[in-house]
């Protein structure tokens, strides 16, 4: 699976409306349908939350995950009613947590079908 399809489930199972910027290799969505335009260009965000603490934290928080760091290691798991995802990542527990909420966001939105 590429990483634009999984970037692509996971926002669905986020809901959000994801585009891809080919310029850029970028994620962009709309963060309300209230948002105005400027200049006669929509204002959007990026969106990743395989690398950014932020995009991971609300995904999380949108689809009702579970984090648990187990180890100083970077071992996580995040569990949610269906099952976990654990995820190893070296020594870096913040990019494994991401990991680990991404990759069960993208199964989430595999079973939305």
């Amino acid at each position: 699976m590429t990483d634009r399809e999984m970037h692509e489930l996971a926002a669905k199972a986020a809901g959000i409306d994801l585009e891809y910027e080919e310029a850029t290799g970028r994620y962009l969505y709309r963060k309300s349908p209230y948002d105005l335009a400027h200049n006669g260009r929509s204002l959007k965000v990026y969106w990743n939350p395989r690398d950014y603490d932020d995009d991971a934290f609300r995904l999380a928080v949108k689809l009702g995950l579970c984090v648990q760091v187990l180890n100083q290691y970077g071992e996580t798991q995040v569990f949610r009613k269906t099952g976990y995802t654990l995820e190893k990542h070296g020594t870096d527990p913040d990019a494994a947590t991401r990991r680990a909420i991404f990759r069960a966001a993208v199964e989430i939105g595999r079973d939305m079908k």
